[in-house]
């Protein structure tokens, strides 16, 4: 079983203004097959009692489209082994739109990727 590494930066615009950075390990199953379940995640995201997402215990929202879009498109972010930087914006009525989303194999070219665009 091959195991995937994503070092993720998630960052939050709009209404809420914060930065996430986590890693998240995939199997090669649950990388193809979206329905299984994924610890990592169950770990930094959890959805509460109050119909509220929280990602490392910071309140984001409790509409149900935009956690399928965060959940959406933190997974279509990823489909390589590699740095994820994904920025999204999110409203008001905490809808979320994907802003910007930077693929990168290993350290140097995320860094080169910064400094050059």
């Amino acid at each position: 079983m091959y195991v995937f590494t994503h070092h993720v930066k998630l960052k939050f615009i709009g209404r809420l203004n914060h930065s996430f950075t986590f890693d998240i390990r995939y199997t090669d199953d649950e990388m193809y097959d979206t329905s299984l379940p994924n610890a990592d995640l169950a770990k930094i995201f959890k959805v509460k009692e109050d119909g509220y997402l929280y990602i490392n215990g910071y309140r984001i929202t409790n509409n149900k489209d935009g956690i399928r879009a965060i959940y959406g498109n933190l997974h279509a972010a990823t489909p390589e082994q590699g740095y994820v930087d994904l920025t999204l914006a999110i409203d008001s009525y905490g809808s979320v739109v994907k802003v910007k989303c930077t693929h990168t194999k290993n350290k140097a070219e995320r860094i080169l990727n910064k400094l050059f665009g």
